[in-house]
């Protein structure tokens, strides 16, 4: 059975580190529970007006989100904003951005359960929902 992962503010005050399969875990939860992009028009966007958020957006708590955070890559938001950050970002650079193409390719949308399969086998995690 799957547990739970906590909400992303929790996530940003742990004094632990969360795995990967953690963090992994934490966004496959939330796309599939949110079932589309976060978006302004055909940007992805961290944080929504409408309260959506993508892939990284929902590992910021929203009293650390800053507006001037969006249209920033992954790489350049920890270059610009790392202290506001959790410092596992850093560690995790690679597996947040390859879970945002999840989020903001488009064809992920047509089946996103699956395309966050596709995304653990290729990354050795078990997937979203697995025992």
């Amino acid at each position: 059975m799957f547990q739970e992962f906590p909400e992303a503010p929790y996530v940003l005050k742990r004094d632990d580190t969360p795995t990967p399969q953690e963090i992994y875990d934490r966004v496959a939860q939330h796309l599939i529970t949110q079932g589309q992009r976060a978006a302004y028009g055909v940007s992805c966007i961290y944080h929504a007006s409408n309260g959506d958020k993508c892939a990284i957006g929902v590992l910021i708590s929203d009293e650390a989100y800053l507006p001037e955070m969006e249209g920033l890559t992954a790489y350049s938001l920890i270059r610009r904003h790392g202290k506001g950050l959790p410092s596992w970002f850093q560690a995790n650079i690679d597996l947040l951005q390859d879970l945002q193409r999840v989020h903001d390719q488009e064809t992920s949308w047509y089946d996103i359960r699956e395309s966050l399969h596709v995304f653990a086998v290729k990354h050795g995690f078990r997937p979203y929902g697995e025992v």
